[in-house]
């Protein structure tokens, strides 16, 4: 799979694709996708580019699972550790044969249309795997808090971080930065409303 293989996907469906399990079509999604995004190789998190080096980037898609017994189950594998992979169903619009240095023969996909996103046992690439539950955002959002300034930013950072502490968290710190440093892009934050809705539906249904 070549850089700039999903660009098509990503500009005609977006955050549209369907979430499956095992690629299975005659049951309903499990969820969607709400953003979605090619990634280079220094965007990779750090378990990939030192397992898999010869990784170039990926396709990172943030995905809401929806509130049914199949999708619960499987946040709820995802929590406990189960080792869920990823996969894709998928036209090949551009794609040329080469031989590897190993001797190999492979084919290479430069342009792809993407149908639907699933969620598997095992995929067909070991580096695909999900990993970003409600549990690491909080983590991921809380370590990026002392980079933003704003009166907005402080009260979302401070409710990510009490939504945190009411789901069990115990190693965060809350951090700040010189305020002489530059501001970050304000619309980069209105991802942070949408989380923490979903968190606190999350907690009303904790007993």
């Amino acid at each position: 799979m070549q850089p700039g293989a999903f660009a098509k996907t990503i500009r005609e469906r977006g955050p549209k694709l369907p979430v499956l399990w095992n690629h299975d079509l005659t049951q309903a999604s499990i969820g969607v996708v709400r953003s979605i995004a090619e990634i280079p190789k220094s965007a990779l998190p750090d378990d990939v580019r030192s397992r898999w080096p010869e990784a170039s980037g990926a396709m990172l898609a943030r995905v809401k699972f929806f509130d049914t017994p199949r999708a619960n189950e499987i946040v709820k594998g995802i929590d406990d550790g189960a080792p869920y992979q990823g996969s894709f169903m998928y036209d090949a619009l551009g794609k040329e044969s080469r031989t590897l240095d190993n001797g190999r023969k492979a084919r290479i996909l430069t342009d792809v249309r993407v149908h639907e996103l699933t969620v598997c046992h095992f995929g067909s690439n070991p580096a695909t795997y999900l990993a970003k539950t409600a549990y690491a955002l909080l983590a991921e959002y809380e370590a990026k808090a002392g980079r933003r300034h704003s009166a907005r930013d402080d009260e979302l950072i401070e409710a990510i971080v009490e939504l945190g502490i009411a789901l069990g968290a115990r190693n965060y710190q809350r951090t700040t930065q010189d305020a002489a440093a530059p501001l970050l892009d304000a619309a980069r934050t209105t991802e942070h409303s949408p989380l923490i809705s979903s968190i606190r539906k999350l907690l009303e249904t904790i007993p």
